[in-house]
């Protein structure tokens, strides 16, 4: 009996089929379309490639096609591409610490070919070949006439892995997560020709150029370049060059923010943060810099291999780097032509107490309405809590009979849960038509998300339409918003690829600042007992507080 238990242990492992394997290798590196087109494009730079089109349907899980002019490849190694770990880019281990191309794991064509229909022709300029691939089997190999370079279509993307098709986005964000890419890696690499078509219709190309300037402005407009700042900088171990954005450029959230390390697009929030750092009082606190900067590493302090797409790096030498990239900053900022009424005065938290009370007093509006103005005194003229007043945004009550206390309601925070409440739950929503619609242009990548954000913003009152693929015109807005805030508005929801839950709260954030009287304030907290709203606003910030008598006798 023992040995039948033994055997039925030993019966629950076995080894996987290569076919599963590449399945599941294709799951750490293929996540999307837009991880297909990285890893092709990549492959094209690595070979070489002058000119590079990108061409993709349905967001790419129907049809990619990425055609390069590279030097190509042998039969022999076209075949040799399609398995796992084959790779021209490292021979031992010790190459990992010193790459200098863009891809090295040598399974990214195996596991593409896994999850797709694949087909590829390619010629070192010799002989061609043309493979056909299904779900990483070879179906059939043939002689192909073809330029030297290579082409790549990958159809069905997914098709026969529905678990991980099930978990795609839309077929408009898989277009914009593919438009991200191609964006970076045409900054990254101004000496190639790039061009991306989606749908049949051209959203990117730029032209060979030797300039980073003029390849930033192909790619990312000629308003990014607006007032912008060149920085050049450079020492033993680090170069740096590149765009910085003018300090009234500024956004409430990164998208604007393009860095490069060695010809890499990567996230390193060290670096980003030293980056805004050196802006110093020259943008707000909460607003984000413009940037589109190149640094040159020596490949020993940089490591790549900690992100299965090395979107991600680490740095060696981190904050020595960081103070070296700030100083540039905050050097190319403070030359003898800036502009001096760009030098923002101290933030708001760093005012002493003295000037916030100097600026209370000094208010037109009384800051307490007293219960002897007007007000009945006694608790059996009044419904229970006693109302003291109104401070700033916030309403005083007395807890009387119910609670011995201050109650204290946020107004602002309380008006912010009716107003998402309402726009969220209930069809009549109010729209105000403006007397001169404004016009907004964006970038591509910026605007194939706002179309995606169009019906959302529709139906919570606003009047919006594309007048072409970057420019948009609105003529009407919710009536708590002000046309003022209209462009940082629209930049932010550009970024939205949520429900209509983070659309409404991103919408919410810019809502005109207002003033209470009592009998506003009165109002707003008898709708929210009628509607028995949650105690919390849509950021989670509590709409009353309490103050108990005891605790206000223990001031000192």
């Amino acid at each position: 009996m023992s040995n039948g238990v033994i055997m039925s242990f030993m019966s629950i492992i076995r080894i996987l089929s290569d076919h599963v394997i590449n399945q599941i290798a294709a799951g750490e590196v293929i996540e999307n379309p837009a991880s297909v087109v990285k890893e092709l494009v990549e492959n094209a730079i690595d070979a070489g490639a002058e000119a590079i089109i990108i061409e993709e349907r349905g967001g790419g899980l129907q049809f990619i096609r990425v055609i390069d002019d590279g030097v190509g490849m042998s039969p022999d190694d076209a075949l040799l591409s399609l398995e796992r770990h084959a790779t021209s880019k490292i021979k031992k281990a010790e190459d990992l610490f010193t790459l200098k191309t863009m891809g090295f794991r040598g399974e990214a064509l195996a596991s593409i070919a896994a999850v797709s229909h694949l087909h590829l022709t390619t010629s070192n300029g010799q002989l061609g070949t043309e493979i056909f691939c299904e779900e990483g089997r070879i179906l059939k190999t043939l002689p192909a006439a073809r330029k030297r370079g290579t082409t790549f279509e990958v159809r069905s993307l997914f098709a026969h892995v529905p678990a991980r098709k099930s978990f795609q986005k839309s077929s408009s964000l898989c277009a914009l997560a593919i438009l991200k890419i191609v964006t970076q890696l045409s900054l990254a690499y101004p000496s190639i020709h790039f061009e991306l078509i989606q749908e049949d219709k051209t959203t990117l190309s730029a032209e060979q150029t030797t300039s980073l300037e003029k390849r930033i402005g192909q790619v990312l407009g000629d308003k990014f370049l607006k007032d912008s700042f060149s920085l050049s900088f450079a020492d033993t171990d680090l170069k740096v060059t590149g765009i910085l954005g003018s300090p009234l450029q500024t956004k409430l959230n990164r998208t604007g923010q393009y860095l490069f390390i060695n010809q890499r697009a990567v996230s390193c929030p060290a670096m980003s943060f030293a980056i805004k750092d050196g802006y110093g009082m020259r943008i707000e606190k909460e607003r984000h810099p413009l940037f589109c900067l190149y640094l040159e590493l020596t490949p020993e302090l940089i490591d790549v291999n900690v992100h299965p797409q090395k979107l991600q790096v680490r740095l060696r030498e981190e904050k020595t780097l960081c103070d070296k990239v700030k100083k540039a900053v905050g050097h190319t900022l403070s030359r003898e032509n800036f502009p001096q009424d760009l030098i923002k005065p101290p933030f708001k938290e760093a005012h002493s107490f003295l000037n916030e009370f100097q600026s209370f007093k000094e208010a037109e509006e009384p800051l307490f309405i007293f219960k002897d103005e007007g007000l009945p005194l006694k608790k059996s003229e009044v419904p229970l809590p006693i109302v003291i007043g109104i401070f700033r945004h916030f309403l005083l009550l007395e807890g009387g009979e119910s609670f011995d206390g201050i109650l204290i309601v946020d107004l602002y925070a309380a008006e912010m849960r009716i107003l998402y409440d309402h726009l969220r739950y209930e069809e009549n929503k109010e729209s105000q038509s403006l007397l001169i619609p404004e016009l907004f242009t964006f970038s591509h990548e910026e605007s194939m998300q706002l179309v995606e954000n169009i019906p959302q913003l529709e139906s919570i009152g606003f009047g919006i339409r594309a007048l072409s693929a970057k420019n948009f015109v609105v003529d009407a807005l919710p009536p708590f918003l002000e046309p003022s805030s209209l462009r940082d508005l629209l930049e932010e929801i550009s970024t939205i690829k949520e429900k209509q839950g983070e659309l409404l709260k991103r919408v919410l954030q810019f809502r005109r600042k207002r003033s209470y009287d009592l009998q506003e304030a009165l109002a707003i907290e008898e709708k929210l007992k009628r509607n028995s709203s949650p105690s919390f606003c849509p950021f989670g910030k509590p709409i009353t507080r309490y103050l108990k008598t005891d605790d206000i006798e223990k001031f000192k």
